[in-house]
């Protein structure tokens, strides 16, 4: 898909993840150079979490209103911009879904402020998405409080052990939520991949989407997506060129 279909967004920020993954905020320039597009920086204030969510929203929501007819990409940063990023998005959407790619749920009980480790629960809280209108892709570390509320929540999930045991299943239950998605955003945390090939980032844990897995549900997801987000990868700790992971798995999807 030619690059000039897409609108790039710098959201240069790690302070919702609590001090846990500091460098992230180094990535979207990284990731910028890395695929070779333009990006356009938001303007965020520093020190101050609530008030870049507020700006976060705010500068999304004018990237929407810029970049209509085109797919909105958006490199972070933390996982925690995707509350701001998808809250903008779906103001501006009825009916909006979206599609996470990450080992973990981010349904800890809540802060005031939704960090990266909460704030799939909080959207959901502020009723900002029904969560039958979110699919968890990919999980396999999830906490005790966060099982309890996705027992009941109605947020649907797809397990990574899940697609080592059943793939036509899993694949079905993809496929469905694709169909029935009316306006799609897509946020792929890059530690839902494979440990072995994905270091560079703040919590890794055993197993994860190999390569061709993560191109082929990738690719599904973004043939219906109007917005996506790169998140979670952080240069200062690339160990297994984790870069070009990353290059193999996206560039042929962002790039001309």
């Amino acid at each position: 898909m030619p690059a000039s279909k897409f609108c790039f967004f710098g959201v240069s920020t790690s302070e919702g993840a609590l001090g846990k993954n500091s460098g992230c905020e180094n990535a979207p320039n990284y990731l910028s150079e890395l695929f070779s597009v333009q990006l356009n920086e938001f303007e965020l204030t520093k020190n101050d979490v609530e008030l870049q969510q507020k700006e976060i929203v705010l500068q999304s929501t004018e990237a929407f209103t810029k970049c209509i007819g085109k797919k909105v990409v958006f490199f972070g940063g933390t996982h925690d911009i995707t509350f701001s990023t998808f809250k903008a998005f779906a103001g501006m959407n009825k009916d909006s879904s979206i599609l996470i790619f990450d080992a973990h749920s981010d349904c800890d009980e809540g802060l005031s402020t939704p960090s990266h480790e909460d704030f799939v629960r909080a959207l959901v809280e502020q009723k900002i998405v029904p969560p039958q209108n979110i699919l968890l892709f990919g999980l396999r570390k999830i906490y005790p409080s966060e099982k309890e509320f996705l027992k009941t929540s109605g947020v649907k999930q797809i397990y990574f052990k899940d697609l080592e045991e059943n793939k036509e299943k899993v694949f079905k239950e993809f496929n469905e939520f694709l169909i029935n998605a009316k306006n799609l955003y897509l946020s792929f945390d890059v530690d839902v991949l494979d440990s072995n090939i994905m270091q560079a980032t703040g919590y890794v844990h055993a197993g994860g989407l190999s390569v061709p897995l993560a191109k082929k549900y990738f690719s599904y997801g973004l043939e219906k997506a109007t917005a996506i987000d790169l998140v979670e990868f952080n240069p200062k700790k690339i160990k297994l060129k984790e870069d070009k992971i990353l290059k193999n798995i996206f560039n042929e999807f962002v790039v001309d």
